[in-house]
């Protein structure tokens, strides 16, 4: 209806403008007219005139005949001076044009015009109006439809779960039952009696702890779940939660961290037991789908009021995330029978406390869960940390300086906020910083990750320690089995984390409550045991430039295919060279124009790149500069950088950044095959994974997916887009050929070709290059001779990419 009503207007206002228009002449063929319109597209005025003002050039056909016109002028007054630029080239223009235009309808003409348009306009609207009306009862009646449908399967699927969960529950039970029962007992002691029964009892909880979710889902359902506020520590809360962690995962590689921002009060009025449940059921998860790196709990407050204030406490992992279409799943009742918590109390005790459970997941990188409480201000306790030593005063303690030396950024920047809720000179210091004197004197206290030490950092603290008074605490993970707890004359104690604020304030005033008790003799044996341990991972050095392997062609490389190289460049002549010389050599590389690009494939794939390609004049001579951030980082040491240099930097000034090797321009595959042999292990090239590798040259889909952000999921929504929508463009590109539009072939080539690239279609990408070549100096001939070939081409891609498609959705 809305469509008539639009059809009357338009006609309504074409009345209004009249037909005013320019026509370049008459074509016996499209083709001919079709000419004539881009060349006037192409004149310098006309493109100026149409940025300027609106009007629309196409090709009609007039009769036998085809014209090529400009019409639909918004600024008739362009009418004249069009034609005046135009007329010389075209000598049968015509114009249709009335600088005096009016309206030439009587006004009889026009009343019942007018009329009639608001007869149709009035009857089309109340057409509309009970059409919509009819429109959104049909659609209410579906949706309640399917709201009806989407409940009944959920409550299919709570109750499916729920059998799940009571069968693997009742198996494990049984299964620690048993073998608790069956294990000898060889000598029949009170105390071997208490511990069995011990261990018996604790087989108990499993079905304890499923009946509990289960009882406190369904009292959380029926609105019998009440809330018990009371106040309490956010410490105690951080503490209860590592008794938590430290009991179930003892030994696991996840670090735990601790970032309470320095909005948040030390006291708050809620109801804990629900608040410690709800953060304990996600960590929990976290915690069983994540094999490596930290998992971070970050609370800030949002005031409302004087005394009221929203809670937001955030869970960051680094799992692999979940599907869009597995992210409803989780907070499905029993969705996981091998879970001990569940996520829907989670979410079910947010609701119940006034707040809110969101969840976003990054696939392929980590979850974010958001808890949004909103909480109270206990005004009857202090909210200040205090400092309070029987040695020094709080004005003293105040002027005393933190270093934290950590490994990882986020780890030392958590640490420094627990300790800046009750002192302000707490600084995080730079791995580069590390052997400065001058750098870490500045110091008072140093808390230091167990696994830095080493006998340079302990000479340097013993140094120091001549001369003032420098406490050193070593810092290790809750979970941690493998640091050794070594009381020496360096090192006063080691710590546990993730550090609460209330942590931090305790381990402060324990430095200073009593004098440092020195033990020399425990010093020089723990550096010797240092010095046996500890050596230098950076790969071997070469002080002069890399010799040339003179007899080496491009064949060569493919003894290093499955290897993984970074190139660092942003010298366009430099990737297209590093592009043809590994095109086809089953070896894998991504590229980075800049120092940021570059840390960030560092940081996604660093176990994965087997060696650093750099070209020193990256940014204006910036090559130096990325290759100490690179060295600064302990995660990098083992991949060796070869520099891409010129006679300007010396061997010296190289290689003292952490550069191993170097070679002067130009890039040869002579001197890249040198580098290659220098620094990788050759590939066994009948192995299985070796064949499967040389395939890569139609789809390297490792490549794809970096080039996509490291994004599995959107590198296959670009494969699926690319089938759907250039998946049968053999025909489309034998059929422009055919009719000689190589004009639309030259935009299809040129968005597939960037498609291609990025997708890590090589063969593809290469031969898209060839025909754009072709296209742009005009050399139509020989198009017809890539028919066939693009044809097979394609045919090869499709195949490659349903197989990944079907391996990924399987």
């Amino acid at each position: 209806m809305r469509l008539i009503l639009w059809l009357v207007l338009m006609v309504s206002c074409s009345f209004a403008q009249g037909n005013q228009y320019i026509t370049l002449g008459s074509y016996k063929t499209y083709a001919q007219a079709h000419q004539a319109l881009e060349e006037t597209k192409e004149n310098g005025l006309i493109k100026e005139l149409s940025k300027r003002h609106r009007f629309e050039l196409s090709t009609q056909k007039i009769g036998q005949y085809f014209s090529p016109m400009l019409y639909d002028f918004n600024d008739t007054r362009m009418i004249p001076l069009i034609y005046g630029i135009l007329k010389h080239d075209y000598p049968h223009i015509k114009i249709d044009y009335d600088k005096d235009y009016k309206a030439k309808l009587t006004n009889t003409t026009w009343f019942f015009m007018t009329l009639l348009i608001m007869i149709v306009s009035i009857s089309v609207l109340i057409i509309n109006h009970y059409y919509t009306l009819y429109k959104n009862l049909k659609e209410d009646h579906e949706r309640l439809q399917k709201l009806k449908e989407t409940l009944s399967m959920k409550h299919d699927e709570i109750l499916k779960n729920l059998g799940y969960k009571i069968e693997r529950s009742t198996n494990d039970m049984i299964h620690a039952r048993d073998k608790i029962i069956n294990e000898p007992i060889n000598e029949l002691t009170p105390q071997n009696i208490r511990h069995k029964f011990k261990a018996i009892q604790d087989t108990d909880k499993i079905l304890t702890d499923t009946t509990n979710q289960m009882i406190d889902f369904l009292k959380a359902k029926s609105g019998k779940l009440k809330l018990t506020p009371s106040s309490f520590d956010i410490n105690q809360l951080l503490e209860s939660i590592t008794m938590y962690v430290e009991q179930n995962y003892k030994g696991h590689s996840v670090e735990l961290i601790y970032e309470v921002n320095l909005n948040v009060w030390h006291y708050m009025v809620g109801d804990f037991k629900r608040l410690y449940e709800i953060l304990v059921n996600i960590i929990d998860y976290s915690y069983r789908h994540t094999s490596s790196g930290t998992i971070r709990l970050v609370i800030s407050v949002f005031e409302q009021d004087k005394s009221s204030f929203l809670s937001e406490f955030k869970i960051i992992d680094n799992s692999v995330g979940v599907h869009k279409s597995e992210e409803e799943k989780i907070f499905l009742p029993f969705h996981d029978p091998y879970a001990k918590r569940g996520l829907f109390l989670s979410k079910e005790f947010a609701q119940l406390m006034g707040g809110t459970l969101n969840f976003v997941s990054r696939y392929g990188k980590g979850n974010i869960f958001s808890v949004t409480i909103p909480l109270k201000l206990d005004q009857e306790h202090e909210q200040i940390y205090r400092l309070t030593s029987t040695r020094f005063s709080s004005q003293e303690l105040q002027k005393k300086y933190i270093g934290i030396i950590e490994r990882d950024e986020g780890v030392a920047l958590a640490v420094q906020k627990a300790f800046l809720h009750s002192t302000k000179n707490v600084q995080t210091i730079a791995h580069y910083s590390l052997n400065d004197y001058d750098v870490i004197n500045r110091f008072d206290l140093i808390l230091i990750e167990h696994s830095m030490i080493n006998s340079s950092l302990l000479t340097l603290f013993e140094s120091i320690q001549q001369n003032k008074e420098l406490h050193v605490l070593a810092m290790h993970s809750i979970l941690s089995t493998q640091h050794k707890e070594i009381i020496d004359s360096i090192i006063e104690r080691y710590i546990a984390k993730p550090i609460s604020p209330s942590n931090a304030l305790k381990f402060f005033l324990d430095t200073y409550k009593q004098p440092k008790i020195v033990t020399n003799e425990e010093e020089i044996v723990f550096m010797e045991k240092m010095d046996r341990h500890l050596h230098s991972d950076l790969p071997k050095q070469f002080l002069q430039e890399l010799p040339e392997t003179i007899e080496a062609t491009k064949s060569f490389l493919k003894d290093y295919l499955g290897s993984s190289l970074l190139i660092i460049d942003d010298n366009i002549l430099h990737q297209k060279e590093f592009d043809d010389m590994i095109h086809r050599t089953g070896i894998k590389y991504a590229q980075a124009r800049n120092a940021k690009r570059a840390i960030e494939e560092l940081e996604s794939y660093y176990n994965r790149f087997d060696l650093i390609f750099i070209n020193l004049e990256i940014e204006h001579d910036k090559g130096l500069i990325i290759a100490k951030m690179i060295r600064s980082n302990e995660s990098y040491r083992h991949i060796p950088i070869v520099a891409i240099s010129n006679e300007e930097f010396s061997p010296m000034e190289i290689t003292k950044t952490g550069i191993n090797a170097f070679f002067n321009k130009p890039i040869t595959v002579s001197k890249v095959y040198t580098a290659l042999h220098h620094y990788l292990e050759k590939a066994d090239l009948g192995a299985p994974f070796a064949k499967l590798t040389q395939s890569e040259h139609i789809l390297d889909i490792t490549r794809g997916i970096m080039q996509a952000s490291h994004n599995e999921a959107l590198y296959l929504e670009l494969l699926q887009e690319f089938q759907s929508v250039y998946g049968t463009s053999g025909e489309t590109i034998k059929a422009l050929i055919e009719v000689h539009d190589y004009r639309k072939m030259k935009e299809l080539v040129v968005s597939m070709k960037g498609i291609s690239n990025i997708m890590g279609a090589n063969d593809m990408y290469r031969l898209l290059n060839e025909l754009e070549s072709l296209l742009q100096h005009q050399r139509y001939s020989k198009l017809s001779n890539y028919v066939s070939r693009y044809i097979e081409e394609l045919e090869h891609l499709n195949t490659s990419i349903e197989i990944y498609i079907r391996s990924v959705t399987a």
